[in-house]
């Protein structure tokens, strides 16, 4: 049962890198396009890439807002964009499966601990 526990651990750890990378593009874009709108928002800065401008703790910070916002909204830009709009379902995607291999994962720490098995 530990053995489930470590797999699926290691199965939302991948999925929320594998999230991070089109994250982290998006990202690109909207310092490179929306400059002003960067700034406001905090500044934040991507989990393999820092945009020069930004500081470590604020905008780690920013980046976990911006984060949650974009898993629920589309801003316009992304929207006009069917190859940006593609990295945030991506980002999306592998966010929720992180999610839910995490959920599993302490399910099954519970049945094991309750001494039950499959």
């Amino acid at each position: 049962m530990l053995a489930v526990s470590f797999l699926l651990l290691l199965t939302s750890i991948a999925a929320i890198l594998l999230g991070s990378v089109p994250f982290d593009r998006l990202l690109r874009v909207f310092h490179g396009r929306h400059r002003e709108m960067w700034e406001a928002r905090g500044r934040p800065t991507g989990m393999f890439w820092v945009p020069p401008g930004s500081r470590f703790f604020t905008g780690v910070v920013a980046r976990g807002d911006l984060a949650r916002e974009w898993l629920y909204d589309t801003p316009a830009w992304i929207a006009e964009s069917p190859k940006l709009l593609g990295m945030l379902h991506r980002f999306r995607w592998c966010y929720a499966a992180g999610m839910v291999a995490l959920v599993l994962m302490m399910i099954t720490i519970f049945i094991a601990a309750a001494g039950r098995r499959f």
